[in-house]
């Protein structure tokens, strides 16, 4: 990498400029006198790096001394070397990779969801959506997701401060153009920055160095032309970070020089640069743009070391210093910054857990050796064996008897127990480790008293909120890098060509950008197609689980949809089989959307810029028996109406009957009551008029339930067949009869015990 980093020859722009503002002071001299004329800005530069390097060198030592601790040099010295020289054990139980990684793992699942979004009337949704999909495929081509980010996060959380940069390099040797690429700094903690910036992205740094440390081998064969052995001995302010007797340190010196941006404001909003270009200034103002100046910076970059420049300065095309810092935790006492990782405050915590153990262990293996106690006529005789007796099984112990003390045999002296005080400070140590840090023993993994799913989560919860400071910052710099890929994509992506761009969801496909249109007028510029070089386009960043988190919950919230819903999996089936991990998931997917009616698979279709899928012809044995059960159902509908009018006549027949007894009552009643009957004339007519009324209904029901015959329609692969004569004619069937018969009941006696006739 670092390689490939300071190569003399590489190309970090495109169309690279020589510096033409800021001419060097003649007044200004070079403490070194080998040095020569043409790098009298080199001494400025050096007063910079030691500026810097002043401002922020006890954040620089602290984060390399943390490093060193989280990598297990965790003893002081002086200590170390005391026990070393009395025996005593000195044990490392590094628990602090625990709580970075746990940082760290949540940063891996909670990256930021980067979108690109038009902001002026020249800008395009479709090419908003390009520029976007194009940042992913450089970020998956870099492999920044799963080594740039991760390098820098595992520095911000461990030391409080990472480092990546954005270049522009060849993909290979036969590459004509350049891609914009994202990369890992060797020393992300070297990094010296301009001492008045002050945000986090350091955008508004003036100037910066990026420090790379070679052997001396590697810079002969890297930078023939500047020999190593002018460099001497010459300011020693500045050489014993630059040099020694193993290494030389290089630098890539970023700086930013005031110019003037002409600009030109369009009548429809937009805002064009002409600063380099006075022709199409005048164009634009006949078309009625406003010209206007502001005061801008242009960024250059050249290779230095402790001595003198090794490189001409590069003009970078961006308008931003391409290195992205991503901050741990800082605290600005005054004028003065003080940064930190999570390691910082877990140092003090991880000594005392280790010197709780080391001395723990040190009493647990004195126990087996307590002492003998005796005369010394007691091991005269046989110095070897009790000398060797805590070390060597010796099946029995002779010792010479001694009247001095009774001729006693020598006794062991028991040694005291472990005192409970050492576990104590073992587990005051465990816990302080986790409260400085704010992670808790349910977090790494340790069973607690929670048991549902919600108390764990909450539990889970409370530590990535005491440790959200790095995740914020680490968000703020990968926006900052997609800010700046988005500001050069201009730049590097200028010419008609065929590109990759990565989906949200992983798939990536080629389109073709800046592509002039398939025909044109005459003296007419015509406007390139999918040209992402025009307008103004803005980051919008979103905080969330990562894609594959989301797929993931989206798959088990589906599930328990359709078993909720089960109708709906006909019409899901194939979004729920998207969402899977199977190997033959696409096949299985695009099966599944055959099944789906025709509505929705014309929008899939104009969703992936596919033609609309054909109409599907009629099965006709489907035909035939959709048209069966139309039948089946007109007959079953023409029965139940043909039942339900029955019911309505005998109704009816009910109630005449009804009407004659009443009739019959009232006639008695007349004739025992006045002695006369009814005129028997009316009360023929009355029952004739009934009679007649209840005919006439029951003749217009069978007249409405008449079955209606229908006509068939010879097919061409079924020719009608030829029925005889007799047959030729459809027979009309006949409708059915209903026959309404009124019993005849006793009729009051009229003139003389006459019955009148009623009719039936």
């Amino acid at each position: 990498m670092a390689d490939d980093f300071l190569d003399a020859d590489e190309d970090f722009t495109m169309s690279p400029r020589r510096r033409e503002a800021d001419e060097p002071d003649p007044g200004k001299l070079t403490a070194n006198p080998k040095v020569e004329a043409k790098d009298e800005d080199h001494h400025e530069a050096m007063q910079r790096w030691n500026r810097g390097w002043e401002h922020d060198r006890h954040n620089i030592q602290r984060a390399y001394a943390d490093l060193n601790f989280l990598a297990g040099f965790q003893w002081l010295q002086e200590l170390e070397n005391q026990r070393l020289q009395d025996g005593r054990p000195v044990l490392t139980f590094n628990r602090c990779p625990q709580f970075v990684r746990q940082v760290t793992g949540d940063m891996r699942q909670m990256r930021p969801a980067i979108s690109v979004v038009p902001v002026d009337s020249g800008a395009d949704e479709k090419i908003a959506e390009i520029r976007e999909g194009l940042i992913r495929h450089i970020e998956d081509a870099s492999y920044a997701t799963l080594d740039v980010y991760v390098d820098g996060a595992d520095s911000q959380v461990a030391c409080g401060i990472g480092h990546w940069e954005v270049a522009g390099e060849y993909g290979s040797e036969t590459d004509y153009e350049q891609n914009l690429v994202i990369r890992t700094i060797d020393d992300q903690i070297g990094v010296v920055w301009d001492p008045d910036a002050r945000k986090k992205t350091r955008t508004d740094a003036m100037f910066c160095f990026v420090p790379v440390d070679m052997t001396r081998e590697a810079y002969k064969a890297t930078y023939p032309k500047y020999p190593v052995n002018d460099m001497g001995t010459w300011d020693g302010i500045y050489i014993d970070y630059w040099y020694d007797d193993d290494r030389i340190r290089v630098c890539r010196y970023w700086y930013k020089v005031r110019a003037k941006r002409k600009l030109v404001k369009m009548p429809d909003g937009t805002i064009q640069d002409v600063t380099d270009d006075e022709d199409a200034r005048l164009q634009y103002e006949m078309q009625g743009g406003i010209y206007y100046e502001r005061d801008g910076f242009d960024i250059y970059h050249r290779m230095m070391n402790g001595t003198e420049f090794i490189s001409e300065p590069e003009k970078w095309p961006g308008r931003f210093i391409p290195i992205i810092p991503v901050i741990g935790e800082e605290v600005r006492v005054g004028g003065r910054i003080e940064r930190h990782g999570i390691v910082r405050f877990l140092a003090d915590p991880q000594r005392a857990y280790n010197y709780a153990r080391s001395t723990e262990t040190e009493v647990v293996g004195l126990q087996p050796k307590s002492p003998y106690l005796g005369t010394d006529e007691n091991f005269k005789d046989y110095a070897e064996e009790w000398d060797t007796a805590n070390v060597k099984a010796w099946p029995y112990l002779r010792y010479t008897p001694d009247p001095k003390n009774g001729n006693i045999a020598p006794q062991r002296i028991a040694v005291p127990p472990v005192s409970g005080g050492l576990e104590v400070c073992v587990q005051n140590a465990l816990a302080d480790m986790q409260g400085v840090v704010g992670i808790y023993a349910s977090s790494l993994g340790a069973k607690s008293n929670e048991d549902s799913g919600i108390a764990i989560r909450a539990r889970e919860s409370q530590s990535d909120t005491g440790t959200y400071v790095y995740m914020s910052n680490f968000a703020v710099a990968i926006s900052q890098t997609a800010r700046i890929l988005n500001d050069l994509i201009p730049h590097y992506y200028d010419t008609p060509r065929t590109i990759r761009i990565l989906g949200l969801d992983g798939k990536s496909h080629q389109v073709q950008i800046n592509q002039p249109p398939p025909f044109a007028l005459e003296g007419v510029t015509p406007d390139m197609m999918t040209d992402i070089t025009v307008g103004t386009y803005d980051i919008q960043m979103s905080m969330g689980p990562s894609y594959a988190t989301q797929r993931e919950a989206a798959r088990t919230g589906m599930a328990d949809f359709l078993k909720a819903f089960p109708p709906a999996a006909p019409i899901l089936g194939d979004m729920f089989a998207d969402l899977q991990d199977w190997p033959q998931k696409e096949e299985v997917r695009e099966r599944l959307q055959t099944l789906l009616p025709p509505p929705i698979q014309a929008q899939i279709a104009q969703k992936d810029g596919k033609p609309p899928p054909p109409p599907q012809e009629p099965n006709p044995i489907e035909m035939a028996q959709a048209q069966a059960e139309m039948a089946k159902a007109q007959g079953s509908a023409q029965t139940a109406q043909l039942d339900v009018k029955k019911k309505e006549l005998e109704v009816a027949q009910q109630q005449l009957v009804n009407m004659r007894a009443e009739l019959e009552l009232m006639a008695t009643q007349e004739k025992i009551n006045t002695g006369r009957a009814f005129d028997p004339e009316k009360l023929q007519q009355f029952i004739a008029d009934t009679d007649s009324t209840l005919q006439f209904l029951a003749d217009h029901v069978a007249a409405s339930l008449e079955p209606q015959e229908p006509e068939e329609t010879p097919t061409a692969e079924q020719p009608e067949a030829e029925e005889p004569e007799e047959a030729a004619k459809p027979t009309k069937s006949a409708s059915p009869k209903i026959k309404i018969e009124v019993p005849v009941g006793a009729a009051p006696e009229v003139n003389g015990g006459e019955k009148p006739e009623l009719a039936s």
